[in-house]
């Protein structure tokens, strides 16, 4: 009887792998269609949707404000090829010992972190977070000789040193040299396994025990350009290339991922040129930039939720309106951490125009410095909110340097990119099991070795732009905003700010975070809705009425977030009844 449990136990072990491994096949098949042909829109949805807008929208030509439509511009007749990468690769290591080039380490912590999500991965617990880093010197207690003597001894002395500079050379109260400086040291692969032996049993004394459970952590990040290709096998290979030489693969597990990346770009060559030869005019071929159809982007999404016969398998969809459009932007797809998807190793999906980039200084981006709103108030006003909140005070010099280097930085970036082309991109963050899936079901299909290009007359999921149509928009919808701010600020006296005023000025700048790329407008409230009601006991109707521009209403009939009349354009304040309601109250401190 106990053999036939154990051949019982057996069987039914090897149906549960068998139907999970067919589970991550149909995934790894779901992708590969994705990847070769963006599962959009098909062909009589288009024109379909053209005739709709038509009909809906022919009894406004006459009729301010304009309708938005950038099927107008659209030019379907430019050829695009399509380009594979590996954008990023994340995992938890064994042991340091990964790093099979060494490690270059910084004794003191790096003051910004380049990680501030979650990843969609799984979460872990952390006991205790070491802001000070005390405990490091544990593993260069037992180093060679040779190798310690050139090592800081302890954390003290390497925070120290870190800011001598800054600090022993300062002359004035401020200084243009970086207060700490990002000193390492390089850490040879073969002293590396012993380091975290060392590391694991120091965890274990009296004292450290919040340490034990520790984890490591690899990242790599914006890898894209190193291993890009137009066949899926010579992408691959690339990445092997320099994975294999990077990396000591016995010590990476099983919960590695890696995004996958696809872009579809004009098939003309980009070159930069100087700005006055790209305002005559002279090159008769335009670059191109391709957007996302925010149809295709919504179909795919419903595909891809749908392939498993279950609506509930989860997935958090969000999209991001690019400039103020309706019908063009980014999106996310979160799967849930339940869903068989999620099992099968697909954790995130984001699709994005690449022309996002522009803006994008790391994860710093235009006008999103909040203090930059305290602009907007009256000196004494501020001056009374930073004492009672004993919050640390903002120099409005300082502030208004920071504005008009962020306008600078936009010009710039706009003037140099006229002859650039830009395109789409998709990344899928899957499992490193589900990639090898992936893989395969290319190798199968014959699909390896092909290149892929999108023919002009196949049926896009994207807007076809000149670049300079494109470029002149963005700097059109910055310079509106910017205007308005700067137009409001310049009415009032130095020392003295109408609040009529102040929230106007805090209307253009809360404009201005949106105005060039795609972020999530819909999460500010005075931008993204009309009329809200929310219960109130406070007044007399038990109802709290709140309004905003109502950008939802209007990029929806008319493709962009054109302003509602709840403005008085002669004063520059909010119109009667509507501002004693409007939600711009709250600036940023």
């Amino acid at each position: 009887m106990g053999a036939i449990d154990e051949d019982g136990d057996s069987i039914t072990t090897n149906v549960a792998m068998d139907n999970e491994t067919e589970k991550v096949g149909k995934v790894a098949d779901r992708l590969v269609d994705q990847l070769i042909r963006h599962q959009g829109c098909c062909k009589l949805c288009h024109p379909q949707l053209q005739e709709e807008h038509a009909e809906s929208h022919s009894n406004y030509e006459d009729v301010s404000p304009v309708h938005i439509c950038l099927e107008t511009d659209d030019q379907a007749t430019v050829t695009a090829e399509v380009a594979f990468d590996i954008d990023s690769v994340l995992g938890f290591p064994s042991n340091l010992g990964v790093a099979k080039q060494g490690i270059r380490w910084n004794p003191t912590q790096i003051a910004v972190s380049d990680l501030r999500s979650d990843l969609h991965l799984d979460s872990r617990l952390a006991h205790y977070v070491d802001n000070h880093g005390h405990a490091y010197s544990t593993s260069t207690e037992k180093s060679r000789s040779s190798l310690a003597q050139h090592y800081p001894s302890s954390y003290d002395y390497a925070r120290c040193n870190s800011t001598a500079r800054g600090v022993e050379g300062r002359s004035q109260r401020t200084d243009a040299t970086p207060r700490q400086q990002l000193l390492f040291h390089f850490l040879p692969p073969d002293s590396l396994h012993a380091m975290w032996a060392t590391i694991l049993q120091a965890v274990e004394r009296p004292g450290l025990h919040q340490f034990r459970g520790v984890f490591l952590f690899l990242q790599g990040k914006n890898l894209k350009c190193l291993p890009k290709d137009s066949t899926w096998r010579e992408m691959t290979s690339r990445f092997d290339k320099y994975w294999t030489e990077a990396v000591t693969e016995r010590y990476i597990t099983s919960d590695a991922y890696l995004d996958v990346g696809k872009e579809v770009c004009s098939a003309q060559e980009s070159h930069v040129a100087p700005i006055n030869e790209a305002e005559d005019g002279e090159d008769e071929t335009l670059a191109t930039t391709l957007m996302w159809k925010r149809c295709c982007l919504e179909t795919y999404s419903e595909w891809m939720q749908g392939w498993h016969g279950q609506e509930a398998d989860g997935h958090q969809r969000v999209f991001y309106p690019f400039s103020m459009l309706h019908d063009s932007g980014s999106l996310t797809i979160e799967t849930h951490r339940g869903s068989k998807s999620h099992a099968s190793g697909l954790l995130y999906s984001q699709f994005y125009p690449s022309i996002k980039e522009l803006f994008a200084a790391g994860n710093v981006y235009p006008f999103t410095n909040a203090a930059i709103e305290t602009l907007s108030l009256d000196p004494k006003l501020r001056k009374t909110l930073q004492q009672v909140g004993a919050g640390l005070s903002h120099d409005p010099v300082a502030l208004i340097r920071a504005y008009l280097y962020t306008k600078l930085r936009c010009h710039y970036a706009i003037s140099g990119s006229t002859q650039k082309c830009f395109g789409t991109r998709e990344e899928h963050r899957v499992s490193k099991s589900l990639f090898g899936h992936i893989s395969t079901r290319f190798e199968q299909r014959q699909l390896h070795t092909q290149r892929f290009r999108l023919a002009q007359d196949r049926n896009p999921s994207h807007y076809t732009f000149t670049t300079t149509t494109l470029l002149n928009w963005l700097r059109w919808n910055i310079n509106k905003f910017c205007v308005g701010f700067e137009m409001v600020y310049g009415l009032n006296d130095r020392h003295f700010i109408t609040w009529e005023h102040t929230r106007i000025m805090l209307m253009f700048l809360r404009c201005l975070q949106f105005s060039y790329s795609g972020g999530l407008i819909q999460r500010t409230g005075g931008l993204w809705q009309d009329v809200r009601l929310e219960s109130n006991v406070n007044q007399p109707n038990g109802l709290g009425r709140y309004e905003g521009l109502g950008f939802r209403d209007s990029m929806k009939q008319h493709g962009y977030a054109w302003f509602m009349d709840k403005v008085d354009w002669e004063t520059m304040t909010f119109r009667q009844p509507f501002a004693q309601y409007m939600m711009f109250n709250n600036p940023s401190m």
